[in-house]
C-alpha cells in the first residue's frame, strides 16, 4: 500500500507540474449518476465508472496516455479541466475511479457536484475533510478530497466497494507533505459552495 501511495504522490506532482487548464479535447470517460447529457460539467469528464470491468477493458476503452500501470492501478493524463485520471482493481476488477482537477475550478465543481450528486456527510480525519456524495439509486460513492492546494481529487467507488476513505486520506497526506501547503481556504469555499445549493 505505502509502495502505491508514493508511487501516487509522485506520479501526481509530475502530472500537475506538466498540465494546464488550456489544453483541449475529450477524454471519452462516461458518468455515473445520471443519463448522460443531462448534468455536465464543460471541459470535465467523468472517469469511467463500469465497476467490475477488467484492467484490458478499461485500457481498451481509454484514448488519453497512460501514466502508470501497477498490478492494482492505472493512471492516465486528463484533458482540459482533469490533470489525472487514476483507477484502482481490486481481484482484477475495477473497483475505485478518480479525477484529479485544479482548484480553480473549485465553485464549478462544487455547483456540478451538488446538481448531481446527493450530498451525504463530511468525513473530517485530522485536518483533512471529505465530502461524501451518493448518486440518486445510491449504487455510487463520490467523495471529493482536497489533496493539495492545486488540486481536488474526486473519487468515484461502488456504494458496496471494501475501497474506503483512508485511502483517499493517506493519498492527501502524502500530497500535502510533498507540496507543503495549507488547504484550509480551499476547504472552506468548497463547503461554502455546498451549502449554498
Amino acid at each position: 500500500m505505502r509502495k502505491i501511495l508514493l508511487m501516487f504522490a509522485v506520479l501526481a506532482a509530475m502530472v500537475f507540474t506538466g498540465c494546464s487548464k488550456d489544453d483541449n479535447g475529450n477524454n471519452g470517460g462516461n458518468g455515473g449518476g445520471e443519463p448522460a447529457g443531462e448534468i455536465e460539467l464543460e471541459g470535465y469528464e467523468e472517469p469511467i465508472v463500469d465497476w467490475g470491468i477488467s484492467k484490458q477493458e478499461l485500457k481498451s476503452r481509454v484514448t488519453y496516455t497512460l501514466l502508470n500501470e501497477d498490478e492494482t492501478t492505472l493512471s492516465y493524463a486528463g484533458k482540459n479541466k482533469v490533470s489525472m485520471y487514476t483507477y484502482s482493481f481490486e481481484n482484477g476488477k475495477l473497483d475505485v475511479s478518480g479525477a484529479f482537477i485544479s482548484t480553480a475550478y473549485n465553485e464549478e465543481l462544487a455547483d456540478f457536484i451538488n446538481k448531481k450528486y446527493i450530498y451525504v456527510n463530511d468525513i473530517v480525519s485530522g485536518e483533512d475533510r471529505l465530502f461524501v456524495f451518493r448518486n440518486k439509486e445510491n449504487t455510487m460513492l463520490v467523495t471529493v478530497g482536497i489533496p493539495s492546494t492545486q488540486y481536488l481529487l474526486i473519487m468515484y467507488s461502488p456504494r458496496n466497494s471494501t475501497a474506503n476513505n483512508t485511502f483517499l486520506i493517506q493519498a492527501s497526506k502524502s500530497l500535502m507533505n510533498a507540496e507543503g501547503g495549507d488547504c484550509s481556504e480551499i476547504i472552506k469555499l468548497f463547503q461554502a459552495n455546498i451549502s449554498k445549493n
